[in-house]
């Protein structure tokens, strides 16, 4: 045989053994990122697969496509052997998850945790927490949270910068989103497109312990819903000496007075909202007598924060801004609107 047809020979089989690893490669990634969005690469895909009656969770390399755990049970435990190094992309398919300890993101930056939909990730917290902690802020930041229903626990956010929790559903839970600080400050985080669905607590400025000031500067809450169901429930708390300044509340809406009619407030507002912007903030209640329910609580040793356009009080409401120590309300110029409801004239710095 000439060399010429040896040559071409071998290059027929190369080819065709390209073509071949290039199909097999191709059907490997859609198979391995079927449901998943192809806007960024994922380092780890996690899901469950049910074998002899038992769901089996499987924790996939997105680089390699080869399945590195498969167990029974303990989500929390996997995804906290996972959670190791900065700048991971963790994709959770549509499932329900149970947790059995918290899962905790400490000290890493840049890593990102996004379920197929709120409407079909659940985890099951059982009372525990995903926790994104740093010792300081330098050493937590830009972590982001997608996509998930957060069911019966929390997210706590502490000594963390730029984090990010957007897309999740936070229902049946004592407290949905926490932000805390115990060493240094916590700001810049944005919290957008959430559902606080029978939180008793929905946001949470707590105040600071141990080394952490009072800052939650800049932190940035943009269209979230709070469906208050439980007498005492408050959509967002600013505890006293938390600092919760220079942020923004923008399309946000609170239901309450159904079905508990009594003891529920907005805002409860006992630390400091000082210039933070109220825009386009709705509160609503559907209570047909209301008992201590208000818009905004405003305490001994609070700082209000602006009231700016699109700011709306509709149905019974006990009072729309309950100010019972005469503080300053400030306004950027913006119009309160009231509708369908009888508004009594205010008596002891209570309006409405």
């Amino acid at each position: 045989m000439s060399k010429p047809k040896t040559f071409a020979k071998y290059a027929a089989v190369f080819l065709s053994a390209v073509v071949i690893t290039s199909l097999l490669w191709n059907l490997n990634q859609m198979l391995l990122f079927r449901n998943v969005s192809y806007a960024e690469a994922y380092d780890y895909i996690i899901y469950m697969e049910e074998k002899n009656g038992e769901n089996f969770l499987k924790v996939k390399n997105g680089t390699t496509g080869l399945v590195e755990t498969a167990a029974v049970g303990n989500f929390s435990q996997i995804l906290n052997s996972i959670l190791k190094k900065n700048g991971l992309r963790i994709f959770i398919k549509s499932g329900e998850y149970n947790v059995s300890d918290n899962i905790i993101l400490y000290n890493l930056k840049n890593v990102k945790i996004v379920g197929s939909n709120s409407n079909s990730t659940r985890l099951n917290l059982n009372g525990h927490a995903i926790i994104i902690k740093g010792e300081s802020w330098e050493n937590s930041a830009n972590n982001h949270i997608e996509g998930l229903e957060i069911y019966n626990g929390s997210i706590i956010i502490e000594n963390s910068f730029k984090t990010v929790i957007k897309n999740c559903f936070f229902t049946d839970s004592e407290r949905g989103i926490i932000l805390s600080n115990t060493n240094g400050w916590t700001e810049c985080s944005l919290i957008e497109e959430c559902y606080f669905i029978n939180v008793y607590q929905g946001i949470v400025f707590k105040a600071p312990k141990d080394d952490g000031t009072k800052s939650y500067a800049n932190t940035e809450i943009r269209r979230v819903y709070f469906e208050l169901r439980r007498e005492g429930a408050a959509a967002i708390h600013v505890e006293q000496g938390a600092d919760y300044n220079e942020g923004l509340l923008q399309d946000v809406r609170i239901w309450m007075g159904k079905p508990a009619e009594n003891n529920q407030t907005g805002i409860l507002l006992e630390g400091s909202m000082l210039n933070t912007v109220l825009q386009n903030v709705v509160f609503e209640s559907f209570a047909n007598n209301p008992r201590n329910i208000y818009g905004i609580r405003v305490g001994n040793y609070s700082d209000p924060p602006i009231i700016g356009q699109g700011v709306v009080f509709v149905g019974n409401l006990t009072g729309r801004i309950y100010n019972p120590y005469g503080k300053w309300l400030y306004s950027s110029g913006g119009a309160f609107k009231e509708e369908n409801v009888e508004i009594p004239l205010g008596t002891n710095n209570e309006f409405g």
